[in-house]
């Protein structure tokens, strides 16, 4: 929570692993997509990186 509040504050985009200890729906109220995996918090980044 602390990391996407911290991205968030410095204009940066997270994309949370919601296999840490923060609950998946805890996550998701910051309204940016939350992997399951790493390999899925990877691409999401690589295609938000290709949309801006």
């Amino acid at each position: 929570m602390d990391d996407v509040r911290a991205a968030l504050a410095n204009r940066v985009h997270p994309v949370p692993y919601a296999g840490g200890l923060t609950r998946r729906d805890i996550l998701r109220q910051y309204g940016v997509p939350v992997a399951d995996t790493l390999a899925e918090a990877s691409a999401l980044a690589v295609e938000y990186a290709h949309t801006t």
